[in-house]
């Protein structure tokens, strides 16, 4: 175990302008980027919370 992980995207003034899909896609990278800063090399995402403008994923990042 690494840490707890939290990928988000999406704001008030943009999400008319993503599609849900790239919205998810950019939280996606956002927790596999911080997995990766801590020397994680997987992610376990244990909850998403998906809002009218924005998509937050909690994870916690593992070295295997």
């Amino acid at each position: 175990f690494m840490g707890e992980v939290i990928g988000t995207e999406g704001h008030w003034y943009n999400y008319l302008f993503m599609s849900n899909k790239n919205i998810t896609q950019a939280a996606l990278n956002d927790i596999k980027n911080q997995a990766h800063e801590l020397g994680a090399n997987a992610v376990h995402i244990h909850s998403n919370m998906f809002f009218i403008t924005s998509v937050t994923l909690l994870g916690q990042a593992y070295k295997c």
